[in-house]
């Protein structure tokens, strides 16, 4: 009987691993980069060494959203959301890049390769996961200046802090250095990983706190789009995108 179990829990690994659908994106290609439609910020492509990146490049973060917003809101969320372009001014801090492909379920992961560049204010980049609406999402995101990995919660565009990883060796979000950050998505667990290394382990079933100044409000997972962040004037370059499905 014991055999048998372990068997089944053998072929469901293993079923799993066959029925996954894995979208890599290099940037090596146009088609790639074109994959991802540009919310805030100032991206495009960049060739890197022998090979191709996606740049964003917050030199000019004030001032920079991606042309007329209000096409693109309406193809990745619906027409209901022009609302937010009333408010728009209040998301040029954080540019946004969102993947054309959403996850169908809540069993996914996403990895990427970062690597922060320059910035004064900052020097971040991260995964952006369960976006409703470009006011309401997850992301985890590194940064080089404040040497930490954090999980945030955006509610109606209010950013949240749900987790905090303070990083005790000096520079291990080093500058000018590749880092591959990686979120894990099965069911209410959120799973969060840098440079192969576990931080967080995040079960929302019965809401999770986020806190932002004195206020503190539940956050729970969310099906939705998925794609890159960054903050501010933040320089980073992004490589080897991978969502798996599951």
């Amino acid at each position: 009987m014991k055999r048998l179990f372990i068997s089944l829990i053998i072929l469901s690994f293993f079923s799993s691993i066959v029925n996954a659908k894995i979208y890599k994106e290099t940037f090596e290609s146009d088609t790639s980069y074109k994959k991802f439609e540009v919310l805030v910020g100032n991206w495009y492509r960049l060739k890197n060494n022998n090979n191709y990146v996606f740049v964003v490049d917050g030199k000019r973060w004030g001032n920079k959203i991606a042309g007329d917003i209000r096409p693109k809101i309406a193809k990745l969320f619906g027409e209901k959301y022009y609302a937010y372009m009333d408010n728009i001014k209040k998301y040029y801090y954080f540019p946004l890049a969102i993947y054309d492909i959403a996850p169908d379920s809540f069993k996914y992961e996403i990895s990427v390769k970062i690597k922060p560049i320059s910035g004064k204010v900052d020097q971040a980049g991260g995964i952006v996961f369960g976006m409703k609406d470009p006011g309401n999402y997850f992301v985890l995101r590194s940064n080089h200046l404040e040497n930490n990995c954090v999980l945030f919660g955006y509610n109606n565009g209010k950013r949240y802090t749900i987790k905090w990883v303070q990083f005790k060796k000096r520079n291990t979000v080093a500058n000018k250095k590749w880092h591959n950050l990686k979120v894990v998505i099965n069911k209410n667990i959120m799973t969060g990983y840098f440079n192969n290394i576990k931080l967080m382990k995040i079960d929302f079933s019965k809401g999770i706190k986020g806190k932002r100044r004195k206020n503190r409000i539940k956050f729970y997972l969310s099906n939705g789009k998925v794609g890159l962040w960054a903050k501010a004037d933040s320089k980073t370059y992004f490589d080897d995108f991978i969502l798996k499905t599951y």
